[in-house]
């Protein structure tokens, strides 16, 4: 393994959602991310839009916004974008960067390709999108 790919693999396991996951695993999952730069007010998602993408905070605080109100901050080590991947909803929140933000971002393809990369990872992914997806669906 280069000293280049060393040193992505140990960034990506101290993200919280990757803990779980082989060095192997990890270097699959580096293949498929692409890290962006984001500036300051830049909208990651929009609520009602349809969703493409999968992302992880790197560095950096987004505003997560119902209609007008922020109901919550994310940050390193947070994971948006499951929910419409998974069960083919519309965004459930628009997301706002906060900060100047680096992220990672895995389109539709990449994402599911990560997801069979290592079935722990899924199942955390998966709990994670039915707890949020049952605390904003209507009863």
């Amino acid at each position: 393994m280069k000293r280049g790919q060393r040193e992505q693999i140990e960034k990506l396991r101290e993200v919280d959602l990757f803990a779980s996951c082989s060095d192997d695993e990890l270097a699959r999952i580096d293949h498929l991310i692409t890290q962006i730069e984001v500036e300051q007010g830049r909208a990651l998602t929009r609520e009602g839009e349809q969703g493409r993408e999968f992302v992880i905070v790197v560095e950096g605080t987004a505003g997560v916004f119902k209609g007008d109100e922020q109901v919550a901050e994310v940050g390193p080590g947070s994971f948006l974008g499951e929910i419409g991947l998974l069960f083919d909803v519309p965004r459930t929140a628009t997301v706002k960067a906060l900060t100047p933000m680096t992220i990672d971002v895995l389109n539709l393809r990449e994402f599911r390709d990560m997801l069979e990369t290592s079935p722990d990872l899924r199942a955390s992914i998966e709990d994670a999108a039915r707890t949020r997806f049952g605390e904003i669906s209507p009863t």
